[in-house]
């Protein structure tokens, strides 16, 4: 009776993630898996097959052992951030408007260890987070992808998107608290919207009306402020952080 309820409980979760949030037409980005997280039980009720191909840990594992796997396997040197996160959104959602709640979208990066004991970043994104009348957290439909190829750094950075924008806080293990870090100006989202479409520096100051310097400048200067190496990291980095 128990594998019946679980079996119809992750069909529905299926459907569900199948319904209103997989995109068939987006290039995915990178190895991902969606997931369904029990806000008052404290644990995942449903995980993608693809967990176990970034992890290593068999999706039944953390399921039927109702264990939270972001809190067992992260990687130790990223706790202390980890919980300044959760606070800091936790914060922001709590000071929203009721009816907004539903609308405010977050993602955060982390290390996790594998079972072969080697570290994978992943980035992990709220899709969905269903309230209670009471504006108590139920749960949370997410998608969490492998980012281990285009970003090494050891610092983490949460988005939220409200429904007028997005804010990003920097967590890096040098500093006690985060600093609103408004990463890209209206120019470089524009710049950064032109790149994911193919387009080259000689397109975007054409297109722009700006020299090719400047927009080369421009693309400098994204890549440093994102800390990432290449124009295909930075084109990741915006789609994984909702900036385009």
């Amino acid at each position: 009776m128990k594998q019946v309820m679980e079996m119809t409980s992750r069909l529905k979760y299926a459907e569900l993630i199948e319904k209103n949030f997989r995109n068939h037409n987006q290039v995915e980005l990178s190895t991902s898996f969606y997931f369904v997280y029990d806000v008052l039980k404290g644990y995942y009720t449903y995980l993608e097959d693809k967990f176990y191909d970034i992890t290593g840990y068999p999706p039944s594992l953390v399921v039927r052992g109702k264990i939270d796997f972001v809190g067992k396997y992260m990687h130790p040197e990223d706790f202390p951030q980890y919980g300044k996160i959760i606070k800091q959104w936790e914060a922001l959602v709590n000071n929203a408007a009721k009816k907004d709640r539903e609308k405010i979208k977050a993602s955060y990066d982390f290390r996790l260890t594998s079972s072969t004991g080697n570290p994978v970043r992943l980035l992990y994104q709220t899709l969905h987070v269903e309230f209670n009348c009471a504006g108590q957290m139920l749960y949370i439909i997410g998608k969490c992808s492998d980012i281990s190829h285009w970003n090494k750094q050891s610092d983490m950075v949460l988005t939220i998107a409200y429904p007028e924008g997005y804010k990003h806080f920097l967590f890096p293990a040098s500093q006690n608290s985060p600093y609103d870090a408004a990463l890209f100006s209206s120019v470089e989202k524009k710049i950064i919207k032109l790149l994911s479409e193919g387009l080259n520096s000689q397109d975007i100051a054409g297109k722009m009306d700006i020299t090719f310097n400047t927009a080369n400048t421009h693309r400098r200067n994204m890549l440093r402020k994102a800390r990432v190496r290449n124009t295909s990291e930075l084109v990741s980095f915006a789609h994984c952080h909702h900036l385009v």
